[in-house]
């Protein structure tokens, strides 16, 4: 009798243990928490033609079976494809409500989801030239069924003009740069010069007409990578620069 009652203890105990799992309750009574984040990693999202893809990552101390989130986004900017799958083991379901312009992503797995790997990548076609991370207006997320951070890095990524797009061709020199940048635009443009992580931000109303060289002094500008945004007659385009200063 005694043998059988201490059976049926450590049985019940397996089985709280393999409940909590699905709960979201680890080993030591660990629960996830604003410490645990999912991570819409802007940083690392890349912008071909039209499409870009954007990857998602956790960031956690704990054992990830499941991932959730709602993300709420710029319709004007951004239309939802599709989601990548990363790890070839996870079970997915992905929902975007035109109505309330929600992608709703459910996911679980009997093998750990990755820490600090990519997970999945979401896919959207850009109607704009630049997007950024405020066009994600809200991202919210769970792990294991519970509650957690969401992280949105700030950044901001430009398609770059191509010398097969003869509407809209401009040329951008010297780049890389230390001292000034010289623009000419086929156009009269309202230029914008974005810094990569979004931090800085100034628009020059430029007014350029055909082959006409505009100077912008990058002197007082950190080094890094900047974007410049050209609007023109309808038209958009956006080019890479470097400014160095050794």
């Amino acid at each position: 009798m005694r043998m059988g009652l201490i059976l049926f203890i450590l049985l019940g105990v397996m089985f709280v243990n393999q409940t909590n799992v699905h709960a979201g309750v680890f080993s030591g009574n660990f629960k996830i928490d604003a410490q645990d984040s999912v991570n819409l990693k802007f940083t690392e999202a890349v912008l071909v033609d039209d499409i870009i893809t954007i990857p998602i990552y956790i960031e956690s101390d704990d054992d990830i079976n499941s991932l959730d989130f709602s993300l709420v986004f710029n319709n004007e900017k951004f239309t939802y494809l599709s989601v990548i799958d990363h790890t070839g083991h996870i079970q997915y379901t992905d929902f975007f409500n035109p109505n309330d312009y929600t992608l709703r992503f459910t996911s679980n797995s009997f093998s750990l989801y990755a820490i600090n790997k990519k997970i999945i990548s979401i896919r959207f076609k850009v109607s704009s030239p630049c997007v950024e991370t405020n066009d994600v207006f809200s991202m919210i997320s769970y792990l294991n069924g519970d509650l957690c951070s969401s992280k949105l890095p700030q950044a901001v990524i430009c398609r770059t003009s191509t010398e097969e797009n003869d509407e809209v061709k401009i040329q951008v020199y010297p780049n890389p740069t230390s001292g000034q940048v010289h623009i000419i635009a086929p156009s009269d443009a309202v230029v914008t010069m974005i810094s990569s992580n979004g931090t800085m931000k100034k628009t020059f109303e430029a007014k350029l007409n055909a082959n006409e060289i505009y100077t912008i002094a990058t002197n007082n500008y950190p080094s890094g990578m900047y974007w410049l945004l050209l609007d023109m007659d309808q038209k958009s385009t956006g080019q890479v620069i470097i400014i160095r200063h050794d």
